[in-house]
């Protein structure tokens, strides 16, 4: 698996040029933070994809944001695009459920009462409205692209 994933990355990129450093500037590894604050279920499904697609690693951008080139000149090295994707409303709740575990575990540690609605509980007040408005800006964008 391992030489797959670096086949995957040398087809963008040469390893062999770039040196990466895994280091951690707080000298423990994240895993060790999460199981230090009684986090480990929130970093066991939620730490990677959100991670990846928030720091902008490659594993996200190369897969969600760039094409192969049609150039075998450049030997068809992977190139910057921009795909239009719908909302997906599952991403956006389970999104709204781990922050509000955040917001709860600091709560929780600080001994804050919040005076505002939780992320979760507010996601999935508004998400039906969220839905029909998206779909309508789509609808409209289509109308506009056929005439």
């Amino acid at each position: 698996m391992v030489d797959e994933k670096e086949r995957w990355l040398n087809s963008q990129h040469f390893s062999l040029l770039q040196e990466v450093d895994v280091g951690s500037w707080s000298g423990i590894s994240t895993r060790e933070m999460a199981q230090e604050c009684d986090c480990v279920d929130l970093y066991r499904f939620a730490y990677t994809p959100y991670s990846t697609c928030a720091h902008n690693v490659w594993n996200h951008v190369g897969k969600f944001n760039c094409a192969p080139s049609g150039n075998p000149l450049h030997k068809y090295i992977r190139e910057p695009v921009f795909l239009e994707m719908s909302g997906e409303p599952s991403v956006f709740l389970n999104s709204a459920k781990y922050l509000q575990k955040a917001y709860i575990k600091v709560c929780e540690t600080y001994a804050i009462e919040p005076n505002i609605q939780m992320p979760y509980d507010w996601a999935y007040e508004h998400i039906e409205r969220m839905q029909y408005e998206q779909q309508s800006v789509f609808e409209t964008e289509a109308e506009s692209n056929d005439g």
